[in-house]
């Protein structure tokens, strides 16, 4: 199979100008701070991904890229999506597949603007499984969506993850 480097390129640049914004929740917690009343979600595919951006192929083995937020450096799942949440306060947020032999989802957060050490990485609560990465599925209140290997699962983060789900 003969690969066009140049067409990957400009799909890579393609993928990586996407920003959109949204409304997102307002509600606070123990451990972390309000989220502002609005978001900037950048989603960065590595992967080129099949109808509707969700691939059905099921990974039956993941090997680790790097990936490194403040001071924490993680391995998400290669060929999957990495999902990066920008805060209207300029906090950041950014959800992975992760090497897990269960492919299980993590994430990171910024505790504050500007901070440059992190939460350190952390499973999405209920123990999530994905095969392709963690995409945007609603913005008010913030939903990720992963696809399993049975069905479509969303978590909604409104004040706390509300666990796994079939959406």
């Amino acid at each position: 199979m003969k690969v066009n480097a140049r067409r990957i390129a400009g799909l890579c640049a393609a993928v990586a100008g996407l920003v959109l914004v949204f409304a997102g929740p307002a509600a606070a917690t123990a451990d972390r701070a309000a989220p502002p009343s609005s978001i900037r979600v950048v989603a960065t595919k590595i992967t080129v991904a099949g109808a509707n951006g969700e691939s059905r192929v099921p990974l039956v083995s993941c090997s680790g890229v790097s990936i490194t937020r403040g001071a924490y450096t993680g391995a998400v799942c290669y060929g999957t999506n990495i999902l990066d949440v920008l805060w209207s306060d300029g906090r950041w947020q950014t959800f992975v597949v992760g090497t897990t032999s269960s492919n299980n989802i993590y994430n990171i957060w910024q505790r504050w603007a500007g901070d440059s050490s992190w939460s350190g990485w952390a499973p999405v609560a209920g123990n999530g499984t994905a095969i392709n990465g963690v995409w945007l599925a609603d913005d008010s209140p913030l939903t990720i969506k992963v696809v399993g290997t049975d069905s479509r699962y969303c978590n909604t983060w409104n004040p706390n993850w509300s666990g796994w789900y079939n959406c």
